[in-house]
């Protein structure tokens, strides 16, 4: 739910960023095989400062338009606390999408480390940690959803087609940028669908 938190940015502006994202990995993937290490870390980095903007930015904005009226002026400090409330809970909503990520990366990587790569590599992890970052809470539900029935269908259609089991790692890496963005469109719609948003911690 967390593109209805960036009000100080437009939400589809939002949302066309971090699908060119996904598009732009799933391109590195079908150019190069991979996804590189650089390409997730810029991703990293592009939302961490649109992380940092979209909290810092609007929090002057609304002191500054509380401070210029006589009456809302009183919802500031020593009045009242309830512009700290505002900024409060939009900070636990977003290291609540930090603290996603660091959980999600750190179960995937120990699922690396534990199947020594023939599940998922490297760059699948970063890809998933991000996919949490972006989504959030419940929407990382969904992501991971979406990326084992990509991988599920096709595996399917494959052996259906090719009609013999192969040995070889199946790889997921270009599912995950495509989960991502089907989660930017359709997270929140199913969230509310099967009721995620009552899950809460």
């Amino acid at each position: 739910m967390w593109l209805k938190t960036f009000y100080f940015f437009d939400a589809r502006f939002l949302l066309v960023v971090f699908c060119l994202l996904g598009l732009w990995f799933f391109w590195q993937y079908v150019k190069y095989k991979e996804i590189k290490r650089q390409a997730v870390i810029f991703a990293f980095l592009i939302f961490l400062v649109l992380f940092t903007l979209s909290i810092f930015l609007p929090a002057w904005q609304t002191y500054k338009s509380f401070a210029a009226s006589d009456l809302n002026r009183y919802y500031l400090p020593p009045y009242s606390n309830y512009y700290y409330q505002i900024l409060q809970r939009q900070l636990t909503n977003y290291f609540s999408h930090i603290l996603a990520a660091l959980i999600a990366g750190l179960i995937f990587w120990l699922v690396k480390r534990l199947t020594h790569g023939l599940v998922i590599d490297q760059s699948d992890v970063g890809l998933l940690a991000f996919g949490a970052l972006v989504a959030g809470w419940p929407n990382l539900l969904i992501f991971f959803g979406l990326v084992f029935l990509l991988v599920i269908i096709t595996g399917l259609v494959q052996l259906a087609v090719i009609k013999e089991r192969s040995n070889a790692r199946f790889i997921i890496t270009p599912y995950l940028p495509v989960a991502l963005i089907l989660t930017l469109f359709v997270g929140n719609h199913l969230s509310l669908l099967i009721h995620l948003e009552k899950i809460r911690f």
